[in-house]
């Protein structure tokens, strides 16, 4: 911290207000709120008694471990209202004893412990102004079920059982009403959630991610109003329950490959949404607040006026930084292209173009639609990233010619762009462009010389490449696989 800073620090909480202090050092005319232990010394015969004359203390942090730690020695001390040890290896066995003490605890934290030791659970319950509780039960393989003493938790905000070997959330756990996170992430034999989780109202976030075993949610998940993100990225959740149309919070959603939802307009304050379907939810381009985006553009079919609105709506999404387009195929206006405004949206940074790998072999000259269309989706000169992929043209839109278009670019790719033969000398001229990913093009020559800042260079599955010339000292990392044709690269010293 800067000096200045310190200081400023140091006169508004005041000097003793934190410290971290030695055991052996430790005195009872301490007048601070907030101690770091470090053990040098088995504990006292007074240490209990000196930690209870510190009217003042209030939290306790340790982060090294120590033969002669448990936490009824700690408990001594009715003021406590944050324990943190940060390491494994403490002696729990004595936590019942400590918890008909540290009854003004509000924060304890027992990552990385071993509970297995711990045969009483009801002493959890005890604690009854805790509201964050971390645990790690990581090494408690026997430990397959909730310990009801969680129940008597009733300020209790944050629950972590993330890595546990848990297999149901019981419904008792609806009874923390002040609930507002309850991660139960990377649960491999987790098969079962709450029917019904009304009880957790203010819950923000829920994250069952990584539960390979979870096939449902709850049905009225949408009672969870307040609830920020929801992710079923690593679960088998194949159907979202109605009730989820209600949850307008809603920041972050990974849908995976759960059916989408059939109206998305409620989720008006999303900043991202990330599913592998191949459709698109009616709505989705209402969310305004959109930062990333993964978008099928919609096949046109008769009688389905909802599956025509097409790529234009992307006009209004003005705070998009990443956004992948697919199915490309299905803009059969170019015009529709022009009116997504890909060079007005000024935050984008990333900005994926995709046709379908079912348009590979045939070819399109500047007059085709496909073509026309990658011409009207120019984007933002704040762009950093571009891919392209399944592109079937054998020239490139004029303003992937123009360095100046593209002046911020840093990342670029190409995929399966078979017909490009030559890529064109602006790319060259791209002067913050860093890193360049070519597969499956028909290149023959490709030099690299002009490209005055670029350290990485992929090439894969380049089977006519025959030439790679090379004159700049800035590359750090060359990867050549698959080009088959390329007998010779040259000298990088």
């Amino acid at each position: 911290m800067h000096d200045l800073v310190h200081d400023l620090a140091q006169a508004v909480v005041g000097s003793h207000e934190c410290a971290i202090v030695k055991v052996s050092e430790l005195k009872n005319d301490f007048k601070g709120r907030r101690l770091q232990f470090i053990f040098d010394d088995e504990l006292s015969t007074t240490f209990p008694e000196t930690l209870s004359s510190l009217k003042k203390l209030r939290t306790i942090i340790i982060l090294k471990p120590s033969s002669c730690l448990d936490l009824n020695k700690f408990s001594s001390n009715k003021r406590l209202r944050v324990l943190h040890f940060g390491f494994p290896g403490a002696d729990l066995s004595k936590l019942p004893h400590s918890s008909a003490r540290l009854r003004h605890l509000r924060y304890l934290h027992l990552s990385s412990f071993d509970l297995s030791e711990v045969t009483n659970d009801k002493s959890i319950h005890k604690f009854y102004n805790l509201q964050t509780l971390w645990l790690d039960l990581n090494h408690c393989n026997s430990l397959i079920a909730f310990p009801t003493s969680v129940t008597g938790l009733k300020f209790l905000r944050f629950l972590d059982m993330s890595f546990t070997p848990i297999e149901t959330v019981p419904n008792f756990v609806t009874s923390l009403h002040n609930l507002q996170t309850l991660d139960v992430s990377s649960c491999s034999r987790l098969k079962a959630l709450p029917e019904y989780v009304s009880g957790l109202a203010d819950v923000r976030i829920f994250d069952f991610k990584a539960c390979p075993l979870l096939e449902a949610l709850p049905k009225d998940l949408g009672a969870l109003t307040h609830l920020r993100y929801l992710s079923l990225n690593g679960t088998e959740i194949k159907v979202l329950p109605e009730s989820c149309s209600n949850l307008s919070n809603l920041e972050f959603v990974h849908l995976s490959w759960c059916e989408l939802p059939k109206e998305a307009k409620n989720w008006t304050n999303l900043g991202e949404f990330l599913y592998f379907k191949n459709e698109t939810p009616t709505g989705i381009v209402k969310l305004v607040l959109l930062q990333g985006l993964s978008y099928k553009v919609p096949e046109n079919v008769k009688n389905k006026p909802e599956c025509n609105n097409g790529i234009a709506d992307l006009r209004n999404l003005n705070f998009l930084e990443e956004l992948f387009i697919n199915h490309l195929q299905n803009v059969k206006d170019p015009v529709d292209a022009e009116r997504a405004n890909l060079k007005g949206e000024q935050n984008l940074r990333m900005l994926q173009l995709r046709w379908d790998e079912e348009m590979l072999g045939m070819t399109w000259d500047r007059n085709s639609c496909s073509f026309r269309v990658f011409e009207a989706l120019q984007p933002n000169t704040s762009l950093r990233r571009l891919n392209i992929l399944n592109f079937m043209g054998c020239e490139l839109p004029t303003w992937m010619c123009v360095s100046s278009c593209l002046p911020k670019l840093d990342n670029l790719e190409f995929g399966n762009c078979r017909e490009i033969k030559q890529l064109p000398a602006a790319i060259g001229q791209l002067q913050h462009l860093r890193f360049l990913t070519l597969r499956r093009m028909s290149l023959i020559s490709l030099d690299i010389g002009g490209f005055s800042s670029l350290l990485q260079l992929s090439l894969t599955d380049m089977f006519l490449l025959k030439e790679l010339c090379y004159s700049h000292p800035s590359l750090q990392y060359l990867n050549i696989n698959g080009c088959n044709s390329l007998f010779e690269i040259p000298s990088l010293n």
